[in-house]
């Protein structure tokens, strides 16, 4: 039997997370002016860009808010599960190797921000989509399957979803 590497950036990310109380906590806010867009157009950036660049990572391409990338943030913002009410995150943080999501999470403590992480959406409960007043770190961009060369073993980014899994381990390893 095969077995599968969890990525141990995002999994040391997941437990960092967690340990920094950073539960989300689903707004029930039904009034529709109040929503992120109004909050981040007053939300600091400044200091978390600066934090992200001195690590080496690309906050002015990889920080997606409501003020920088309106129309990308409004597609990475999706949210299918129409009984919960639609939330509006601070921002989103799109990593792109380990060292991202490192920077991301030393950067989130530094400033104060509870950060989500989300490798895939697939909380039926929208646990991965936060709340006004997160940070959502969507993991999608690294979504890499490599089967190793023993043939049996993969190695997954925590991005990667099933469909692709499946069929990238299958034209792999034809199992």
């Amino acid at each position: 039997m095969g077995t599968v590497r969890i990525f141990l950036p995002a999994l040391i990310f997941i437990i960092t997370a967690a340990a920094s109380h950073t539960t989300p906590e689903i707004s029930h806010n039904k009034d529709p002016a109040h929503t992120n867009h109004e909050v981040g157009t007053s939300f600091n950036y400044s200091p978390l860009q600066a934090c992200l660049s001195l690590g080496g990572s690309e906050p002015w391409t990889d920080l997606i808010t409501p003020l920088s990338h309106p129309t990308y943030y409004a597609t990475v913002n999706h949210q299918w599960n129409l009984r919960i009410e639609k939330v509006y995150p601070l921002a989103y943080f799109l990593p792109r190797t380990a060292r991202d999501v490192q920077n991301i999470v030393r950067c989130g403590l530094a400033e104060q921000i509870p950060l989500i992480p989300n490798s895939g959406g697939h909380s039926y409960e929208a646990l991965s989509f936060g709340n006004n007043d997160t940070l959502v770190v969507d993991l999608r961009l690294m979504d890499a399957v490599t089967l190793l060369d023993d043939g049996v073993t993969a190695h997954l980014e925590p991005g990667a979803l099933l469909g692709p899994i499946y069929a990238k381990l299958w034209i792999a390893g034809k199992r």
